[in-house]
């Protein structure tokens, strides 16, 4: 999705409010089935509000806790766009950066278009897809919350 269709979908939004995300985007699978078609879908619900504002991470700002957040290294530009924040890589690829509400990402499989389940075609993904992601209060207890950081070109809608 572009930025400009992103931001026009949002713009009316408040702040702090949540919109939901649908991302579709080929698999991370390992080599030996980089030919096959194996694709991810997740809808998550993401929050319109800056990482550092959040509860957790401002409040172990304030005590010491924690350093102030910071861009993270292999951003090489952010830009600002009604209040949504748009990262890009050196390499041109552009993310949309938002804090995730709740834990719960939903997640559907294809493999050749068919619907499947993660348990049978779990061989043939890197480890990161079916890693255990942190907890939000793993991350609240470390002064951080859950974010994302999304490919523009791989968002298929917001609502």
């Amino acid at each position: 999705m572009e930025k400009q269709a992103i931001t026009q979908a949002i713009a009316s939004r408040q702040a702090g409010g949540i919109i939901g995300i649908v991302v579709d985007r080929p698999a991370k699978v390992r080599k030996d089935f980089k030919s096959e078609n194996i694709r991810k879908r997740s809808r998550y619900a993401l929050q319109l509000a800056s990482y550092a504002r959040r509860a957790p991470v401002k409040d172990a700002v304030t005590s010491g806790e924690r350093e102030s957040p910071q861009t993270p290294l292999w951003v090489s530009s952010v830009e600002k766009i009604n209040g949504l924040t748009f990262w890009k890589h050196a390499n041109g690829t552009e993310y949309l950066a938002l804090p995730v509400f709740g834990e719960r990402v939903k997640s559907d499989w294809t493999e050749n278009g068919e619907v499947v389940s993660v348990e049978t075609i779990a061989s043939k993904l890197l480890a990161s897809e079916t890693a255990k992601r942190q907890s939000k209060a793993e991350a609240e207890s470390k002064g951080q919350t859950l974010f994302n950081a999304i490919k523009l070109e791989n968002i298929s809608s917001i609502s």
